[in-house]
């Protein structure tokens, strides 16, 4: 069903679990507490696939009526949080207008607001003397002059603001609220109608003012007498929908199926239920791990997505890392049930074959499976590092268990090396491996011997109650050692794309602007930042990622100018290819060169003058754009560069391959291009990393690789029923002297070390902080303010940063219009801020600011008098 949803599956899996659960009652002890989890499971995937069943064939049928019905449902939903929303405004209003008109405590009054308001991300509470702003609290979405009856809906270019008024005299409280943020603010702040639980049909809602035809199915909310707004449910189109409930009953029926498959497999681990039903039960979980399109889920996590690890010869159990950690964890569970169960009986000359066989290709069948990885262009972190090494490691613990089992039956008694020389010579092994490794990407031959020998001592180990941990340490180290030589190849292979496709973009990501082009042709004029970057976000290139910069021109004359990355442009051939496409007919498409990277111009004319798309190749050598995350825009990469890129004006000879040299821990490479100025060479550094740097990250995912093979030997022994006995056996020593000796001294160096290490890594975090706080605040002494009109712009471009400027606490001019538009802060200075700026009379003040994934850091200095009165600038 999760490769092909059919009614004829869900069908068949509820009458083999039906028939499954009669049957418990004559199965044996033993197994029935495996089988009834695994029969909950399968009745809780059946009816998931069943009810998305349902609800695709009632969509199919009419899908005109069902989308109505959502539709209403959904509206109504929305009419009673505005409802209640409009209710608790109200009160706090009041309770605002209750505080004292004046205070000597300013504080004071601030929290109160606060504590009125409630939520301040989304809300804000606002009092006002006559025309002048006294207090605030919250996140005001709007500007205060244009909240002006006693309640409505504001439009500002990225959203919508609800707000209610309440007059005393000449003071006034207005209590305003997010109603819908428009993208990308919706990645910075979620509006009230975007907070509301989502439906399987219905994607969302529009709004429209309160004087549009409402029309059929469309809310008209009115406040008493008073329309305020229209709001229509988006229904998508019919494949849309059945898109949207099979990619969430997916991930119901997956993680059903995933807790069924393990009880199903503890179950047939156990020895009463025969070999024969192990075999078959492993064959069983491996086919449904080849039958279930794992990655479907790939959007959900990085584990499902083939970007990052495929391997075409394994097939569906290589299609993603998720694919051969669920394989390499079933054929280990395998191994282990075979080890434990055959036991000494194997024959020796069999064991000797097996382990020979297991020592010559086990190293070689590592280095295969690890040439699926694919590190992505804007780095690998440790989620990633983690992704690779958990299935790498199970499938070589699964091979060495299989060889040292082979070769203690081969070499019989127990003769045979220590069982901590295999580990030992594997810990040399990863430990030398950074330092021998070759430009451009690989290990010495004789580099292989060492694993070898790891192996082959582990194979020769005489019998030992630790030969699974022993294994395992191997795995994990060889597993280590692999995903880092992967990476580094990948890195050195990303490397060489770059310097090699600096011509311009490729055939993908001129599609992509063409495709733009396409849809620009029957648009009215962009006149301002913001329509540019709506035009933007409904491109496919915003998820590509590549550098784009896109230009309204009236004649040779910008009217606006949008870019997702700042890159070297000859703009002169910009401007006169606008000109020639606002004269013609058809786009004008052409390759400049500012830099040593080609930028593609596809010049598109439109009425009254032309709009320009330029892009640029994916490189390193443009660097990303630092307000990416204040505007709401994804990040390019969050992770450290895998690569630098500089280009030096050397000429260099032709070649065919750049020649990678290694000195210390980079390797280095040059590759000739062409500058404008002439001949010129690209010089790429890739960082391999110290041993200072590598060990501490290869240990943490070696206790991970650890704790996941011991998932699967946990597994086993629960089966077995050894587990039970042995938490039986340690619940009698817990109470004895000495095991409590033991735990108290493990306290005593535990509970300091890990204060400690709290109190380094806070230590750090406030470092960091200050280093941000200083920087920001000599940004903003370096500002010269005030002797001409635009000095506020002409000192952002001087000092590349944003610069904001507000007077008794409102925003009232910025640098850049659309930062100010999308800044998460809104349009008042943070009470906070105030405070400290205004009433304690502080020169300077900063705060950070959360945006999406990181933190940023604002601040704040008073501006002389001379400059105007009670003026505050931000940076």
């Amino acid at each position: 069903w999760l490769a092909e949803p059919r009614v004829e599956y869900v069908v068949g899996a509820a009458i083999a679990t039906v028939i499954a659960a009669a049957a418990l009652r004559w199965t044996a002890a033993p197994l029935r507490a495996p089988m009834g989890v695994m029969l909950i499971a399968l009745a809780a995937l059946v009816l998931a696939a069943g009810r998305a069943e349902l609800r695709l064939a009632t969509f199919r049928r009419a899908p005109a009526a069902v989308g109505a019905t959502r539709s209403a449902d959904q509206l109504q939903r929305l009419r009673r949080a505005v409802d209640d929303e409009l209710i608790r405004m109200r009160r706090a209003a009041h309770r605002a207008l209750a505080l004292p008109g004046s205070s000597d405590d300013p504080a004071r009054i601030v929290s109160e607001l606060g504590h009125a308001i409630g939520d301040r991300e989304h809300r804000a509470l606002v009092l006002l003397h006559g025309d002048v702003l006294y207090s605030w609290a919250g996140t005001l979405h709007a500007v205060p002059s244009d909240l002006t009856g006693p309640s409505g809906v504001v439009a500002t270019p990225f959203g919508l603001t609800l707000y209610a008024t309440v007059d005393s005299g000449s003071t006034r409280a207005i209590a305003t609220s997010l109603l819908y943020a428009a993208p990308p603010a919706d990645r910075l702040s979620r509006g009230l109608a975007q907070r509301l639980p989502g439906d399987d049909v219905v994607e969302g809602f529009s709004f429209g003012p309160a004087d549009d035809d409402a029309g059929g199915g469309a809310l008209r909310y009115v406040d008493g007498q008073h329309p305020l707004f229209i709001a229509r449910a988006v229904v998508p189109s019919a494949g849309e929908v059945r898109f949207r409930l099979l990619e969430r009953a997916r991930v119901r029926v997956g993680v059903a199926l995933l807790i069924a498959l393990v009880a199903f497999l503890v179950a047939i681990a156990r020895r009463s239920a025969g070999g024969l039903v192990a075999a078959g039960g492993v064959l069983v979980a491996l086919r449904c791990i080849s039958v279930a399109p794992l990655s479907e889920f790939s959007t959900r996590s990085r584990l499902f997505d083939a970007a990052v690890y495929f391997l075409q010869i394994g097939r569906a159990y290589t299609a993603n890392a998720a694919a051969l950690t669920l394989t390499s964890a079933t054929v280990l569970l395998a191994v282990l049930l075979v080890v434990r169960r055959v036991g000494p009986r194997l024959p020796r000359w069999a064991g000797a074959l097996l382990a020979t066989l297991t020592v010559g290709f086990g190293p070689f069948i590592l280095g295969a499976l690890a040439r699926g990885i694919s590190p992505p262009a804007y780095g690998a972190g440790g989620a990633l590092w983690l992704i690779w090494s958990v299935p790498l490691c199970l499938a070589a613990t699964a091979l060495l268990v299989l060889a040292s089992w082979a070769g203690r039956v081969a070499l019989g008694g127990r003769r045979g090396v220590p069982i901590g020389a295999g580990p030992a010579i594997a810990l040399a092994a990863a430990a030398v491996a950074p330092l021998v490794w070759n430009a451009p990407g690989q290990w010495p031959k004789w580099y292989s011997g060492l694993w070898t020998l790891s192996v082959a001592a582990l194979v020769l180990a005489r019998p030992s109650r630790r030969a699974l941990l022993a294994a395992a340490t191997v795995a994990a180290l060889g597993a280590v050692s692999v995903v880092w030589g992967a990476t580094s190849r990948g890195r050195v292979e990303l490397a060489e794309r770059d310097v090699r496709g600096l011509d311009g973009p490729d055939t993908y990501g001129a599609a992509l602007a063409d495709r733009l082009a396409v849809s620009l042709r029957n648009e009215p004029l962009p006149r301002n930042t913001q329509t540019l970057l709506e035009h933007y976000l409904a491109s496919d290139l915003a998820a590509a990622g590549y550098p784009v910069a896109l230009t309204a021109w009236e004649g040779t004359t910008p009217l606006a100018t949008f870019g997702s990355a700042p890159f070297d442009v000859a703009f002169d051939t910009v401007a006169a290819m606008a000109a020639a496409a606002a004269h013609g007919s058809r786009p004008i498409v052409r390759t400049t060169r500012a830099n040593v990277y080609g930028v593609r111009v596809v010049a598109v004319p439109m009425p009254g003058g032309a709009v320009t798309i330029l892009m640029a190749p994916r490189t390193r050598l443009i660097g990303n754009d630092a307000y990416a995350r204040w505007y709401g825009l994804p990040p390019t990469e969050n992770n450290e560069p895998p690569y630098v890129v500089q280009v030096v004006p050397d000429s260099l000879s032709p070649r065919e391959a750049i020649r990678w040299r290694r000195e210390g821990t980079e390797l280095h490479g040059d590759w000739p291009v062409r500058a404008p100025t002439g001949a010129a060479r690209a010089h790429v550094e890739v960082d391999l990393r110290g041993l200072d740097t590598l060990i501490p990250r290869g240990g943490l995912l070696i206790l991970l690789d650890l704790a996941a093979v011991a998932f699967v030997w946990l597994l086993v022994a629960v089966a077995d029923g050894r587990a039970g006995r042995w938490l039986r056996l340690r619940r009698q020593r817990i109470r004895s002297y000495r095991t409590r000796l033991s735990l108290g001294l493990f306290l005593f160096f535990l509970v300091p070390a890990a204060a400690f290490a709290i109190w380094s890594w806070r230590q750090l975090f406030d470092d960091a902080q200050a280093s941000r706080r200083l920087l920001v605040t000599e940004t903003m002494r370096a500002v010269q303010g005030g002797g001409r009109p635009d000095w506020l712009r002409a000192e952002s471009q001087r000092l590349d940063t944003k610069l904001l400027l507000y007077q008794g606490g409102l925003l009232v001019d910025a640098s850049d219009s659309l930062f100010a538009a999308l800044a998460p802060m809104g349009t008042l200075m943070r009470p906070e801020v105030a405070l400290e700026v205004g009433v304690a009379e502080e020169v300077s003040a900063t705060r950070p600011e959360a945006l999406p994934g990181a933190t940023g850091m604002l601040g704040y200095r008073m501006l002389p008098a001379s400059v105007g009165p009670n003026l505050v600038l931000a940076a």
